[in-house]
């Protein structure tokens, strides 16, 4: 379709009819009727998003540089993955959150005796760690139909039940458990964690949020989306110096586990962008004294926050060809520079 004015008219069009197929999918398939949500209202809320996500689509065409445009279509993707993914469901998150927020208040040390505001006691009694795994429940019941008893296992569905007489409970219960703010959360105190650097990012985002007046629900989502700023200008600057492979770049940048902890608290999400950045360095035809210092900033990042695991990166600039390399110092003095 040529013509602006119909271009936008037959793609929005195009993505309302697609967000009615997936609100038919939604509340078909996961029941969302049962829990009194207006089949409406979801329907609305899928419609609405997928004509953002076309209006987005055609506004990203105008932009020509690929780095550019494909670090738009990460921050964009990762905002719905901050927000969709409910509070610490993420890998380690909970203790990532707890870190981060220590260091957003300026501390920097770890004092176990220290205790968080009430607000993030009650978030992590509303969000526990694994939710689905903590809400499932296997046992025997009784078929409503037949009146006999049979095994029943909640594993695998959105909605949750404590044991056969227990109620039914949903991430909306743990959200209004949350802001009842009832006091009766255990106090919780500092987990055991020295780092600092890679839970900057998360700190600045927490803080900003405090500032402006946010909770502990706020400060989580402050963090994560600061934490996916981070990561989205990491893949930003590995597809701007990636000189092959660039498509292949941003499949693995848009994949979900990638954008799962890309916009989360863990500090994963700059472990990632670091990782893309050494192999995007390892495409450059030849490696002078910046490429050379990025690359080895990535790789001190890389192994002061996971070490010995990140070893392997150190040696991979041994395989650039001799001919390659123009940087001053040899590849040998580079790779012994990381291990320090």
């Amino acid at each position: 379709v040529q013509h602006p004015a119909a271009r936008w008219a037959f793609v929005l069009v195009l993505c309302a009819a697609l967000g009615i197929v997936a609100s038919y999918y939604w509340r078909v398939f996961y029941g969302l009727d049962a829990r009194g949500l207006a089949p409406l209202a979801v329907t609305g809320f899928c419609v609405g998003l997928a004509v953002l996500a076309g209006a987005a689509a055609l506004l990203l065409r105008r932009v020509r540089d690929f780095a550019k445009r494909g670090a738009a279509c990460i921050l964009l993707c990762g905002i719905l993955f901050a927000f969709a993914n409910p509070p610490l469901q993420t890998p380690d998150e909970t203790d990532h959150y707890l870190r981060t927020y220590a260091i957003s208040m300026g501390h920097f040390d770890f004092d176990a005796a220290r205790g968080y505001p009430d607000d993030v006691s009650d978030l992590l009694a509303a969000f526990p760690g694994a939710w689905v795994n903590a809400h499932t429940s296997v046992g025997i019941g009784t078929d409503p139909d037949t009146g006999t008893e049979k095994t029943y296992d909640t594993t695998g569905y959105a909605l949750k039940q404590y044991g056969k007489d227990g109620a039914v409970q949903s991430m909306a219960d743990s959200f209004a458990k949350y802001l009842a703010h009832d006091g009766t959360a255990p106090k919780v105190k500092e987990p055991i964690s020295f780092l600092i650097l890679p839970f900057l990012p998360g700190a600045l985002g927490m803080a900003a949020a405090r500032l402006l007046g946010f909770g502990a629900l706020g400060c989580l989502y402050g963090g994560r989306l600061c934490n996916l700023l981070a990561y989205t200008l990491l893949c930003y600057a590995a597809l701007r110096n990636a000189k092959r492979c660039r498509p292949a770049f941003v499949c693995v940048m848009f994949l979900p586990v990638s954008l799962f902890m890309g916009a989360s608290l863990s500090y994963d999400a700059t472990l990632l962008g670091c990782y893309y950045l050494m192999l995007a360095l390892l495409t450059v035809p030849e490696w002078n004294d910046r490429t050379a210092l990025c690359y080895t900033l990535a790789c001190v990042f890389a192994n002061g926050t996971k070490p010995f695991i990140n070893l392997l990166w150190v040696l991979l600039p041994l395989a650039v060809h001799k001919g390659e390399w123009k940087a001053k110092a040899k590849r040998g003095a580079w790779s012994v520079s990381y291990t320090h």
